[in-house]
């Protein structure tokens, strides 16, 4: 009888194990694909310098391809500024970011030095389980280099530019 309860611990054991095993196997392949994506839309924007309807339409693009689903919040603490989003993938134009309003990605552009000008791109994903389920959002934010950038006259007035 002692050897049955011991065989079920050590059972009980190799499963959380696994279970343990198996949840750090997921969050990394879900963190590498979305930064692997989050740095190709931040190439996107720089091979076509800012923000303009062939960028926003190849970053769309990128994401439909790449079976990105996840959206969230761009800004936590309410200050929206300067922050666009897109709520639709198959539009390619941006959005003024709502407080609460949930978007696949964010973008906020920055002055640099002299007359440049640099991107921050924010993506989001989720932490799930097969099994268990989800245990969280997260974000992930990249920027781009700088350099002079040429956005549409539609985006350059909500964008800062």
């Amino acid at each position: 009888m002692r050897e049955a309860h011991g065989g079920t611990w050590l059972l009980g054991l190799v499963i959380t194990f696994i279970l343990i095993f198996a949840s750090y196997i997921f969050l990394t392949l879900t963190y590498s694909k979305t930064l692997k994506t989050r740095n190709e839309a931040i190439d996107i924007i720089e091979r076509y310098e800012g923000i303009n309807d062939k960028s926003l339409g190849l970053i769309n693009n990128l994401l439909i391809n790449n079976r990105y689903e996840e959206t969230g919040i761009c800004s936590k603490d309410n200050i929206n500024l300067g922050f666009y989003g897109a709520t639709d993938l198959n539009n390619p134009s941006l959005e003024e970011v709502q407080p609460n309003k949930h978007y696949y990605y964010c973008i906020k552009k920055f002055h640099g030095t002299n007359l440049t000008s640099y991107y921050q791109l924010q993506l989001f994903y989720k932490f799930t389980l097969p099994v268990i389920g989800d245990f969280g959002k997260y974000s992930v934010r990249g920027t781009s280099s700088n350099f002079i950038s040429v956005d549409n006259p539609a985006y350059q007035a909500y964008i800062g530019g």
